[in-house]
């Protein structure tokens, strides 16, 4: 069921408006006025009205549909924060174990996954790790 079929039943009294293949644009101003464009003209539709509720209704059914759809897609995305968070981890464990001085590197550069207000700075003695608005470690 796409968005449309969703909220086509609490429409009912102008879903022969919307489903005309001539009618290029429904447009509702109010429960007593019913406006459609056919061929490029504006016309006001007599005899069509809605309840005050049901625009309300259909805004609301359209609202609650896309807050589930977002809720589905945070599933898979926090999934793949993991992933991805876990793979550092791996690459991480790997130049520990095959990269002479990261160790050293490692312990001083904290990790940049996530923002950090850190930057470094090469010196005569080596790499300096220092604090954004602070004093660097010598």
């Amino acid at each position: 069921m796409n968005g449309f079929e969703l909220i086509l039943p609490f429409l009912r009294p102008i879903q022969p408006l919307v489903l005309d293949p001539e009618i290029s644009e429904t447009m509702v101003n109010g429960p007593e006025h019913v406006f459609i464009e056919r061929r490029g003209y504006v016309e006001q539709v007599q005899d069509v009205s809605l309840s005050p509720k049901s625009p309300e209704v259909a805004v609301k059914n359209i609202a609650r549909r896309l807050a589930i759809g977002f809720w589905l897609a945070l599933v898979p995305a926090v999934g793949f924060v993991l992933l991805i968070r876990r793979r550092a981890q791996l690459e991480d464990e790997f130049l520990k174990r095959n990269l002479p001085g990261y160790n050293d590197y490692a312990k001083r550069v904290p990790s940049h996954l996530l923002p950090d207000p850190t930057v470094g700075r090469i010196t005569p003695k080596g790499w300096v790790c220092c604090r954004v608005g602070g004093r660097c470690a010598e």
